[in-house]
């Protein structure tokens, strides 16, 4: 089995610490409003706020997960946050295509699916395209 995790970009980092910065300016808010009291439902703040901190952590971190992994058996790629991992059996791949800026991997459900090079090193670029021609013949 082998695993690709995301690059660590500075774009990552400087996403996530704006998240975590909308946070401390939504829980600012959210304090303001708690001691100075009025009828605005000043718990929305708060859940905003964590949410968001979450967010920024998620992002943060980001460089810690798993992208895409290849098994004996399937391919798993990394969907995000909200999204559950797309997995396929290797024998139900049909197409695959280097379009320069992602892999596109069509299946032969006619589904589609593509790996963002960007979000990989260029080791694990490299890597992965051996991989994906030892797929395709």
């Amino acid at each position: 089995m082998e695993t690709f995790k995301y690059a660590r970009t500075t774009l990552n980092n400087v996403v996530g610490i704006i998240w975590i910065l909308l946070a401390v300016m939504y829980l600012s808010i959210f304090l303001v409003l708690l001691f100075h009291g009025g009828n605005f439902p000043i718990i929305i703040f708060l859940i905003i706020s964590i949410l968001k901190f979450l967010i920024g952590i998620f992002y943060v971190r980001l460089y810690r997960r798993d992208y895409v992994t290849f098994d004996s058996q399937y391919i798993t790629i990394d969907r995000g946050l909200v999204m559950s991992p797309f997995k396929a059996s290797m024998s139900d791949i049909k197409i695959i295509k280097n379009t320069g800026d992602r892999i596109r991997i069509g299946l032969k459900s006619d589904k589609e699916y593509r790996i963002m090079l960007s979000s990989l090193s260029v080791f694990d670029i490299d890597r992965i395209e051996q991989i994906l021609q030892g797929i395709e013949t």
